[in-house]
């Protein structure tokens, strides 16, 4: 990987309620190490350091598998550090579920934009520009 030598923004599907508006959530990359959020039109952005990221989703890592496990070993009466092992397995899965979905959909937008592209320079290069296909019959 490349390391991060320039300010990165996106804007996320997520969305919040500030001030009577819903608004997206734009998330940073900010060189050396932070990770900064900011809603959408809003000068004000919140900064953390990466480790203090890293930290914050490995404890709700955490907290979701205990969450996970005690709700498996009540409803199949199995002990509980054996419920924390399929709750792991069962997060895991999830996550990585979540991130493949994720990878194969930019897949799908990068095929989309490409074929459009495509199909815009073929129609450029035998239809001129402008000018549109009229078919003799």
């Amino acid at each position: 990987m490349t390391e991060l030598t320039s300010l990165i923004r996106r804007t996320s599907t997520a969305m919040r309620r500030e001030r009577g508006r819903v608004k997206p959530i734009v998330s940073m990359m900010v060189p050396p190490a932070y990770v900064g959020f900011r809603l959408s039109g809003e000068r004000v952005a919140y900064l953390l350091d990466i480790e203090v990221a890293y930290e914050l989703a490995a404890r709700q890592f955490a907290r979701d598998v205990e969450r996970t496990a005690q709700r498996i070993a009540k409803e199949q009466g199995i002990r509980i550090a054996s419920a924390r092992k399929k709750a792991h397995r069962q997060i895991r899965d999830e996550i990585n579920g979540i991130l493949t979905e994720a990878k194969e959909t930019s897949r799908k937008e990068r095929a989309k934009r490409t074929a459009a592209r495509i199909a815009d320079m073929v129609d450029r290069v035998y239809l001129g520009k402008g000018r549109k296909k009229v078919r003799k019959s």
